[in-house]
């Protein structure tokens, strides 16, 4: 954090001749505070519970693609899929009322109008699909707080509580 890093090296390389099970688990904590699945996934067979976490996380998580592909189709239902439901109904009203809106004034000849209201909607449109895979996102971070907490709090994966020695 004090952007020393040829220090922390250092550190870590006495750490790791020294107290090799603290090294790993600061590691691994580092590991786990990223957030960096695939390097976790490299990490679950020699650790049980971080397989456990990799397992409960995929069984909850929400793909950001297919959340933009719902809103791609049908405008409000990435938002359904991801459990929210005030933004899909949201979503799927105020696309509704603006493609409503352009057909109606095309339809009686107020073309201004109607590019206005249609412009308005793309912008709507594409913000609701970009918005749903940013929210899958958020989603998927809630999820892999939610029970990466639990599992360092457990084994003590916090650098803080792993050191005995003061500097």
């Amino acid at each position: 954090h004090l952007n020393q890093t040829e220090q922390a090296d250092e550190i870590i390389d006495y750490m790791k001749t020294s107290y090799p099970d603290t090294a790993q688990k600061l590691a691994l904590s580092k590991i786990l505070m990223k957030g960096d699945i695939p390097a976790l996934e490299k990490e679950a067979p020699s650790h049980p519970e971080i397989q456990k976490l990799l397992n409960d996380y995929n069984a909850e998580k929400k793909s950001t693609q297919t959340a933009q592909l719902l809103n791609t189709f049908i405008p409000g239902a990435g938002y359904f899929y991801l459990g929210q439901t005030q933004s899909g109904i949201t979503a799927t009203l105020l696309n509704g009322l603006f493609i409503w809106a352009s057909v109606y004034f095309f339809q009686h000849g107020n073309t201004a109008a109607g590019i206005i209201f249609t412009s308005v909607e793309a912008g709507w449109y594409f913000g609701g699909i970009y918005g749903a895979g940013h929210e899958a996102k958020l989603y998927n971070e809630r999820i892999y707080e939610k029970h990466a907490t639990p599992v360092m709090n457990e084994n003590r994966y916090f650098p803080i509580l792993m050191l005995k020695y003061g500097f």
